[in-house]
């Protein structure tokens, strides 16, 4: 039997065990549907694991906004565990909106020397960077992304996608994470799962307050942004801090460090400087021709 939450104006969601892709009764899935009008929309795969675990068990409930979560019994660690799964969704009470001209820029938000709490997001649109008039609007991402990091924000600055002729400044302000910690920006790629600081360029940490700093960046495009902690261990490092930008990226689902991904490299130079002493010994052991 499906679970089903009723979310109020006509609308419910209905979520089951399926076993569309199951072979020799192995493998069942879920799948989660609107139901609207008397019409369903797409089948949502839940939980797709990669195994041939069953999920089973599903119940649906509703958050506060209408958004759909569901919990179910997994087997794919060999014993049956509780799992969740929730809507990452952005908040519809956005922190400004603004109809910004294409001629004139303008800035969304307060000026960055009126920062003074976490919600004070900033955006510096100047003169020529819109191709055409356009509403750009803040608003923080609620339930975001697990990621591998200690995540300090997480906001989408819309229209998401758009591109800009010019960079466009933003500044977002971050409680104080620990002691020698900054901030780093990252946006995230919905289609690879990973987060990248492609485009991203002149990053600063500014400090506001005792307890408030902000991370000041630049962009050419809009998307959901993520601040994650950048630690000053380089072992635990994520990405570049500094002043720059570039194409790092890091998985949302993993967990590696750089010792662990240049280790197969130190291994193939060390075996390559072996090779060349004991070559450069043969030859020295070659008798010379008369």
């Amino acid at each position: 039997m499906p679970a089903i939450a009723c979310a109020g104006d006509d609308k419910a969601f209905a979520c089951w065990q399926d076993f569309r892709h199951a072979v020799n009764g192995l493998d069942s899935d879920l799948f989660l549907a609107e139901l609207r009008s008397g019409s369903a929309h797409t089948n949502v795969l839940i939980a797709d694991d990669g195994t041939n675990a069953n999920q089973s068990q599903p119940a649906v409930g509703i958050d506060a906004y209408g958004n759909p979560y569901v919990v179910w019994t997994d087997d794919r660690d060999a014993t049956d565990e509780i799992y969740y799964a929730a809507t990452t969704f952005v908040d519809p009470v956005p922190l400004d909106s603004k109809l910004v001209t294409k001629e004139a820029g303008a800035t969304v938000g307060p000026d960055p020397q009126y920062i003074d709490s976490v919600e004070d997001v900033s955006i510096i649109v100047p003169a020529g960077a819109c191709q055409t008039d356009m509403q750009i609007t803040i608003a923080e991402i609620l339930n975001p992304q697990a990621l591998p990091v200690e995540c300090l924000g997480s906001f989408d600055l819309g229209p998401s996608g758009i591109e800009f002729n010019q960079p466009v400044t933003v500044t977002i302000p971050y409680h104080f994470a620990a002691a020698g910690s900054s901030a780093v920006p990252y946006w995230y790629d919905g289609l690879t799962g990973a987060l990248s600081q492609q485009g991203i360029t002149d990053i600063k940490n500014l400090v506001i307050s005792s307890d408030l700093n902000a991370l000041q960046f630049k962009t050419t495009h809009f998307t959901p942004f993520y601040l994650v902690v950048s630690d000053p261990e380089p072992s635990a490092a994520v990405g570049g801090g500094g002043g720059g930008g570039g194409g790092c990226s890091v998985s949302a689902t993993g967990s590696g460090v750089p010792q662990e991904l240049l280790l197969p490299y130190a291994i193939v130079a060390l075996t390559i400087a072996v090779l060349r002493r004991r070559d450069r010994k043969k030859r020295r052991s070659v008798p010379a021709a008369d």
